[in-house]
C-alpha cells in the first residue's frame, strides 16, 4: 500500500500545482495498483474487498479521466470519493495490514 499512499501524495501534490496531466498520471498509477488488490482480495475469497477494489478502481479511472479532459475539480471528487471506499475496506481488514 506504499505506492498507492505514494500516487495519492503525487495526486495532492498535482492539484495544487494545478498539473493535470501529473493528476491524472498518478490517478492511472492508483488504478493499476487497484487492479493488483483485487486480484489478491479475489484469492483470498474476500468478496468485499474485492467489491470496494473495483469500486475504487472505477473512481480512480474515472477521476483520471476528468484529470485528462483538465477538471481538476472534478478530478478532486472523485479521488476523495475513491478514497472513501479505499478506507472502507482497510477499516474492515485492519487485521491484514
Amino acid at each position: 500500500m506504499n505506492d498507492s499512499s505514494d500516487a495519492e501524495e503525487d495526486f495532492r501534490f498535482a492539484v495544487t500545482d494545478k498539473d493535470a496531466k501529473a493528476a491524472a498520471a498518478a490517478l492511472t498509477k492508483i488504478e493499476a495498483l487497484m487492479q493488483k488488490t483485487e486480484s489478491y482480495w479475489t484469492a483470498k475469497k474476500a468478496n468485499d474487498g474485492v467489491a470496494l477494489t473495483k469500486d475504487a478502481r472505477a473512481l480512480a479511472s474515472e477521476a483520471a479521466a476528468a484529470a485528462a479532459k483538465g477538471s481538476l475539480a472534478d478530478a478532486g471528487a472523485g479521488f476523495e470519493k475513491m478514497t472513501a471506499k479505499c478506507n472502507a475496506c482497510h477499516e474492515l481488514h485492519l487485521e491484514k495490514r
